[in-house]
This record gives C-alpha cells, sequence and structure tokens, in this order.
C-alpha cells in the first residue's frame, strides 16, 4: 500500500532549507524552530548516528522536546522514539540518514 505519492512529499508538510555556515547550524536550527514551535513538529536529519546523538542531547539541555533514531538502536527503541513523535509526545525527531531510510515503513 502507498500513502502520497513515491518520491512526493505530503501535501501537508512543508519543507524547507536554509544555507548557513557551519558554525551558525544550531543558532538557525533553535531560531526557526522556536519560531513556529506551537504549531508544528520538526523531522531533522543528520548525516550520522553521533552527529544525531549530540543534536538530541544539545537539543536537551536547551530544554527542547526531542527524540532521536539512528542506526545502532534497536528497531523496538526506534518504533518507540517514532511513536512519541507520532502521537506529539516529542516535537522534534532528529533521524541519522541510516535510520531515516525505514521511517516509512
Amino acid at each position: 500500500m502507498v500513502v502520497g505519492s513515491i518520491g512526493g512529499a505530503s501535501y501537508d508538510v512543508d519543507q524547507s532549507f536554509k544555507i548557513v555556515e557551519t558554525t551558525d547550524k544550531y543558532h538557525a536550527l533553535t531560531t526557526i524552530i522556536s519560531r513556529a514551535m506551537e504549531k508544528d513538529k520538526f523531522l531533522v536529519f543528520c548525516e550520522t548516528r553521533l552527529a544525531t546523538q549530540e543534536l538530541v542531547d544539545r537539543l536537551t539541555r536547551d530544554d527542547f522536546s526531542v527524540i532521536g533514531i539512528h542506526g545502532e538502536m534497536f528497531q523496538s527503541e526506534r518504533e518507540h522514539s517514532l511513536n512519541q513523535f507520532i502521537r506529539k509526545e516529542k516535537q522534534i525527531l532528529v533521524a541519522s540518514g541510516v535510520a531515516a531510510r525505514g521511517l516509512g515503513k
């Protein structure tokens, strides 16, 4: 079964990107999230498991409602994290590229 179009975004998903210097990435991300925090959820992709965990840890320290998934987690842990995001228990889901491949399954 396929919901939506393969390779396309859902009609109710707003995708955006912003080019920033490496040293400004965290500030740019938190600014975007803070401006839309009351109404939106956010899916953030990182290149590696380590980068994913570091971002989750930093956002958590700064009191954001965040959960992460990466390829070194057990499947049950990834599903639990994803379900927290879906149920809006967590507003931000940070995923590594490897883990992101399985988000639609």
